[in-house]
């Protein structure tokens, strides 16, 4: 679970989004162990995006696999995250529109 931990800590930069809470993990598998010294790297793909909170937040189900330095994969499974939505954001002109 600490290799767990970990993988989720290194998913939330690729892509960048700010993740409020882990909702629930569908399936994971332990494919092999992980050793004192090993290098993980996280491989994430998007396999659906809910929105929810008119635009403040949605669910983002995550298809993850944590891989070792030698290339083979160590564990893998589905996750649904709760991610900061896109009406939380700030236009970037906010601050110019009072000029």
């Amino acid at each position: 679970m600490l290799v767990f931990a970990i993988g989720s800590g290194l998913g939330v930069h690729s892509p960048l989004v700010r993740t409020i809470a882990v909702v629930h993990i569908k399936e994971w598998y332990f494919r092999a162990p992980v050793f004192i010294g090993d290098t993980i790297h996280v491989r994430s793909k998007v396999v659906d995006k809910e929105v929810r909170g008119r635009g403040r937040r949605g669910n983002v189900t995550w298809q993850r696999q944590l891989v070792n330095q030698e290339g083979k994969v160590v564990q893998e499974g589905v996750s649904v995250t709760l991610v900061e939505g896109k009406a939380n954001v700030p236009p970037a002109d906010a601050g110019a529109a009072g000029s």
